[in-house]
C-alpha cells in the first residue's frame, strides 16, 4: 500500500511539475498555435533592466505585468474564465457588455441612454437645434447642404431582452431632447431610430444583430440607401445608383458579432441568422459627384465597408470629427487629424456635410463640428 501511494505522489509531482513548465514551454517554443484575443487589448513590452528601476523596484513592477500578460497558454485560459462567467454565471468579461434575456447582448451606454441617465436638458437641445439651424441656412446659401441623422439604437430596438433590474426607460432622454427641440423648430432630420421600431415587424430580414451593437450589414445598407436618395432630393440631382442583391442568410460574423468576439469566449454563442447582402455601384461616369465630408461615430463605419465613396466624388469620414479617413475603409487613415485642417478652406471646397450619432452619443451632436463651424460665420463680439 505504501508502495502504491508513493507512486501516486511522484505521479501527481510529474503532473504538477508539468504544468508548472508547459507555460512557460509555451512561451518560449510556441509548441501549439493560440488564437489572439478580439477587442482592446493592452501590450506590455519587456522591460529593459537598468539599475535605476532596479532600486526603486519599478523593473520588477513591469517585469510582473509583462509576464503576466505574455505567459503560454494565456489567451486559451482566458477564453476558458470567460466562458465559465458567461455559461454558468450570464455573465460577460468585457468591458461594458451586459448579457440580456436569451442571450442579447448591449453595451451598457446603449441602455443608460434610455433610462435618461446623463440627460442634458431640453435647453441644451434647443440652443443646440438653434445653431445647426442657422448653419445650415448658412451653408444653403453657399449651395451646400448639412445633413442631420440620428441612428438606430439596439437598446431601445430590442427593449424586450434588457434584464429587468437594468430598464427603467425615461421621457426625458438626450434623443428624445434633441428630435423635439428640432421638431419644434421645424429642422428636417433623418431619425434612422424611428424608422428601423416602425420596420422592426415587417422586414424580411433582421435590422439588428442578436450578438452585435451596430444595425446588421443588411440594416446599414437600407440605412445608406436611404441617406443616398435624400442626398438627391436635397439637392435636386441624380447620383450613381446603389445596386445590391441578396443570397439567402448566413451566420452572424463581423460586426454583426461584435461583441460576442470581444468577450473571448471558447465557444460561438448561437443566434439567428442574417442578411449579407451583395453591393454594387453604378458606373455612369455622366451622373452628379459631390464632394461630400461624414461627422459621425462608429456607424457610419459600416458605410465605409460598403465603400459609399464611390458615389462621391471625393469622400471624407472624420470619424469622432477627429480621425480622418479617405474615400473607404480600404484607404489608410490619414496622418493628419481634423485639428490640422483649415476648417473654413474644407467647408468652401466640400458640398455635403453629414453628421449622424446614435442614440448615446446624441448628447454631443456633431462631436464639435456644428459648434466650430458656427463660430466660424456667428464669431462672438467682445
Amino acid at each position: 500500500m505504501m508502495k502504491d501511494n508513493g507512486i501516486l505522489r511522484r505521479i501527481l509531482l510529474a503532473i504538477l511539475l508539468c504544468l508548472l513548465i508547459l507555460p512557460y514551454t509555451q512561451e518560449k517554443l510556441l509548441l501549439f498555435k493560440e488564437t489572439p484575443l478580439n477587442g482592446a487589448i493592452t501590450t506590455v513590452d519587456k522591460p529593459l533592466f537598468s539599475v535605476s528601476e532596479w532600486l526603486e523596484g519599478t523593473f520588477q513592477e513591469k517585469t510582473e505585468s509583462f509576464l503576466n500578460q505574455n505567459f503560454g497558454f494565456r489567451t486559451g485560459l482566458v477564453r476558458f474564465n470567460n466562458q465559465i462567467l458567461y455559461s454558468v454565471f450570464n455573465k460577460a468579461k468585457a468591458k461594458d457588455v451586459i448579457v440580456g434575456k436569451e442571450s442579447y447582448l448591449y453595451e451598457s451606454g446603449y441602455i443608460d441612454a434610455i433610462n435618461g441617465i446623463n440627460y442634458l436638458g431640453d435647453e441644451i437641445f434647443a440652443e443646440k437645434i438653434r445653431k445647426i439651424r442657422l448653419l445650415s441656412d448658412t451653408l444653403s446659401k453657399m449651395n451646400k447642404s448639412l445633413i442631420i441623422a440620428i441612428a438606430p439604437s439596439k437598446a431601445r430596438f430590442y427593449t424586450e431582452y434588457i434584464p429587468d433590474n437594468l430598464l427603467h426607460i425615461s421621457n426625458q432622454t438626450n434623443y428624445n431632447g434633441f428630435v423635439k427641440a428640432a421638431k419644434d423648430a421645424s429642422l428636417d432630420i433623418i431619425d434612422f431610430g424611428d424608422y428601423f421600431i416602425k420596420s422592426k415587424d415587417t422586414s424580411k430580414y433582421l435590422l439588428f444583430p442578436k450578438l452585435g451593437t451596430h444595425w446588421s450589414v443588411y440594416g446599414a445598407c437600407l440605412a445608406e440607401d436611404s441617406l443616398i436618395h435624400y442626398i438627391e432630393r436635397e439637392r435636386h440631382i441624380d447620383l450613381r445608383e446603389l445596386q445590391w442583391s441578396m443570397d439567402g442568410v448566413k451566420r452572424a460574423y463581423g460586426t454583426d458579432y461584435d461583441i460576442a468576439d470581444g468577450m473571448n469566449l471558447l465557444y460561438r454563442i448561437r443566434g439567428p441568422e442574417l442578411a449579407y447582402p451583395t453591393l454594387t455601384y453604378e458606373k455612369d461616369s455622366s451622373k452628379i459627384q459631390l464632394k461630400v465630408v461624414s461627422i459621425a461615430d462608429s456607424f457610419y463605419w459600416m458605410f465605409m465597408y460598403n465603400q459609399i465613396g464611390e458615389i462621391f466624388e471625393k469622400h471624407q469620414y472624420w470619424y469622432y470629427f477627429n480621425d480622418i479617413w479617405p474615400k473607404s475603409n480600404d484607404c489608410q487613415r490619414e496622418n493628419r487629424v481634423v485639428a490640422d485642417l483649415d476648417l473654413r478652406a474644407e467647408i468652401v471646397k466640400n458640398d455635403v456635410f453629414i453628421i449622424l450619432n446614435t442614440e448615446s452619443t446624441v448628447g454631443g451632436y456633431g462631436f464639435g463640428f456644428i459648434e466650430a463651424a458656427y463660430d466660424l460665420y456667428y464669431p462672438v463680439v467682445k
